[in-house]
């Protein structure tokens, strides 16, 4: 099969683009395709359709010209990549054949031949640089210029500026699309002797200092191409959205809900609401409303505005900032559910019985008032008021959540830690979330929403994106029971399976190990996605589940409005499920970038908040481990840090005894993930975003 894939290649390549009878290529091949399913070259001409390098027309085959496919390019630390296309399987590219495209550039790799299982690649063209500037570091100086490692990518490839920068300098800088021949001298990162290297030329921008917080914001948008600016023809203005409103008023779908009590409850500085809810009791059921803004009714479909929404995918929450999925005019101002405002907004309807069994839903546009809006806090001390218009809806949420856990979800006891800010909006330190009541009501009433709609959906076959997750791999239960017995613990687990799960959570609850344990159960989670095919959340325990919640900042929850309101009002629906497939794998890639960027900040943030108490000791948890070193967290603050293997091996090798101990040889002694360790602050790496630390009262071994 091998040998035929590489010749079905050299015979694609070389028509250049032109159509080709069947029976020619059978020829060629000495066999018939087409006539008889599953021959091997129908299989052939099956995969490369697949990749949509050929398609067949009637009687013909047609090769792409040149024979090569769109991809996104993924990069390892050693440098080789792979490709993966709009469509078909990861593509091969080995280094020399990467030209000088980096990591999650868009490219097109022309198709040069097969090993293993897979394609093999060469990148021809890159179509779109993934960020239009780098964070570097010089470590040389050569004639004409610098050479600089771009650092924030997986390979830390050199680059040549044609600036003399000091050795150790940081800057910010952007590629020319030229190379340049340079001859390196000896540094740390290239040894003893000097190499000749041909390098990509790249013109600086600007420095960046290391010490400054606002080259934090700079360098985490680029390493991630965050989106800053919102193009500018793009953003609607006043006058039209103030028409847009006032048509919405008049829709003849809209249900005008202001007479009943609404309020919102958000974080002290939030500016974008989402969301708002009522409730009324009545003698044999109570009916929750979950209001959500209807941004559809003021950005249509595929237009330019869409199109840089689902580019965008979400909001991110960076620093104290927020680059919004929407123009602020919308997410700030007309789609906001602000106090004291009629809002247009699309409203779930979810009536309960006395046993909390959903007896039916109904779902529409509506015209609400906002009454009060409540903060978090605000919200938790009106709570304890007995006439307070909260208590009704604290009474069905408690109620909701003891019936889902109940039915298998599964709720992790994590400590969840936040940026705190002073009001000039500089950083003052991390804070421990409290975990308030209402914080679980408005989630509870977000996930009956969700869950109603995509009951809605499945039952009425309307086409919409399912926000699932699927479950812990069977294998996991192993690992889950080792870790039981090995830490003392009598429960052992039969399978995967969410009883299962939260009985061995149950167990381990309240022990000095449960929050390693949760961090080992996290760990085991697969990622959630979008789809269009519901496939139901493991982890919350729905058969059907979407996000209907927050179409201001996120785009899977506006296609949900879209599918939704054109099904209730008879309308073509929007979306094909073609669409909603490239919506889906759009979305679920910007949701992994902004968690990832997320969590990069923060830890650029812990940076900030030790970068003086170097030297200093503190108490932490041992988290993990993988060969370069120990993963930790203090205690404190929950902050993330790293004890490299030179802190406890001369030999530099980290000696697993299993997937939970680690044998330390030059302190001679074994430590367990949970254990409490003493360490001492050693660097705040800027270039790393990590925090280094070693053992207390060691030095660290060179």
């Amino acid at each position: 099969m091998t040998e035929t894939i590489h010749k079905a290649i050299r015979y694609f390549s070389s028509l250049s683009g032109e159509a080709v009878f069947i029976r020619d290529f059978e020829k060629q091949f000495g066999g018939k395709a087409q006539k008889r399913k599953g021959t091997p070259l129908d299989e052939i001409l099956e995969f490369f359709s697949s990749y949509n390098l050929i398609y067949v027309d009637g009687d013909k085959i047609v090769p792409a010209h040149p024979f090569a496919a769109e991809a996104v390019l993924s990069v390892a630390r050693s440098g080789i990549a792979f490709a993966k296309p709009l469509h078909g399987e990861e593509i091969f590219i080995s280094r020399q054949n990467r030209g000088i495209a980096h990591h999650r550039d868009r490219v097109f790799v022309k198709v040069i031949g097969y090993d293993r299982g897979r394609l093999e690649g060469e990148v021809l063209e890159i179509l779109q640089t993934f960020a239009p500037r780098y964070a570097a570091r010089v470590f040389a100086s050569v004639t004409a210029g610098s050479v600089a490692a771009l650092f924030d990518l997986p390979d830390t490839p050199w680059v040549f500026v044609k600036t003399r920068r000091p050795v150790g300098t940081f800057l910010f800088l952007e590629p020319t699309g030229n190379t340049t021949r340079a001859l390196i001298p000896p540094s740390p990162e290239t040894g003893k002797s000097p190499m000749q290297k041909t390098l990509s030329v790249y013109r600086e921008t600007s420095l960046a200092n290391p010490g400054d917080p606002a080259a934090d914001f700079e360098r985490i948008a680029l390493k991630f191409s965050l989106p800053l600016q919102y193009p500018q023809e793009l953003i609607p203005s006043q006058k039209e959205l103030k028409e847009k409103e006032k048509l919405g008023t008049k829709d003849k779908f809209r249900k005008k809900m202001t007479r009943l009590y609404t309020c919102t409850i958000d974080g002290e500085r939030a500016k974008d609401f989402d969301d708002a809810i009522s409730i009324e009791k009545k003698k044999d059921r109570t009916i929750l409303y979950v209001h959500i803004a209807d941004v559809t009714w003021f950005v249509e479909t595929n237009s330019p505005l869409e199109k840089e929404a689902l580019r965008r995918g979400n909001s991110y929450y960076l620093n104290n900032q927020v680059l919004p999925m929407l123009p602020a005019i919308l997410s700030e101002d007309f789609c906001s559910l602000r106090p004291k405002t009629k809002r247009l907004a699309v409203t779930a309807e979810v009536h309960y019985d006395q046993e909390l069994n959903v007896i039916e839903s109904h779902f529409y546009r509506s015209l609400i008032f906002i009454n009060k809006r409540f903060t978090y806090n605000e919200a938790e001390k009106d709570l304890g008021r007995k006439n307070s218009p909260l208590r009704p809806f604290l009474e069905l949420t408690e109620a909701l959540g003891k019936k889902r856990a109940a039915d298998g979800r599964i709720d992790l006891n994590l400590r969840d830690f936040s940026a705190v800010f002073r009001d000039d909006g500089s950083f003052s330190g991390l804070e421990e979330k409290p975990k308030l009541k209402s914080h679980k009501l408005i989630e509870e009433c977000m996930l009956s929403a969700n869950v109603a709609v995509a009951e809605f959906a499945v039952k009425n076959t309307i086409p919409m994106l399912h926000r699932n997750h699927e479950p812990m791999a069977y294998d996991h239960a192993e690992r889950i029971n080792a870790f039981l017995k090995l830490y003392g613990f009598k429960k052992q687990v039969k399978d995967t399976s969410p009883t299962e799960i939260n009985k061995a959570i149950a167990v381990v609850a309240g022990s000095k190990e449960e929050h390693v344990f949760n961090y080992i159960l996290l760990r085991s989670f697969m990622q959630a996605n979008y789809h269009p095919q519901p496939k139901g959340h493991w982890g919350l325990g729905f058969e059907h589940y979407t996000h209907f919640t927050s179409p201001i900042r996120r785009f899977a929850d506006l296609v949900v409005h879209r599918q939704l309101t054109a099904h209730l009002e008879g309308k073509p629906l929007p979306y094909l499920p073609g669409d909603l497939l490239l919506q889906g794998e759009q979305t679920s890639v910007q949701e992994r970038i902004a968690m990832e960027a997320e969590r990069n900040m923060l830890k650029l943030l812990s940076l900030r908040l030790l970068e003086k108490s170097v030297g200093n000791t503190f108490q932490a948890f041992f988290t993990g481990f993988n060969s370069s070193g120990l993963f930790i967290s203090l205690q404190e603050m929950s902050v993330e840090g790293f004890i490299p293997v030179s802190a406890f091996s001369k030999k530099g090798e980290v000696q697993a005894l299993d997937d939970f101990r680690v044998f330390l040889p030059d302190l001679s002694k074994t430590i367990f993930l949970g254990e409490t360790l003493e360490v001492v602050l050693e660097k705040a790496d800027w270039e790393k975003i990590q925090l280094l630390f070693g053992f207390a009262g060691r030095k660290e071994t060179k």
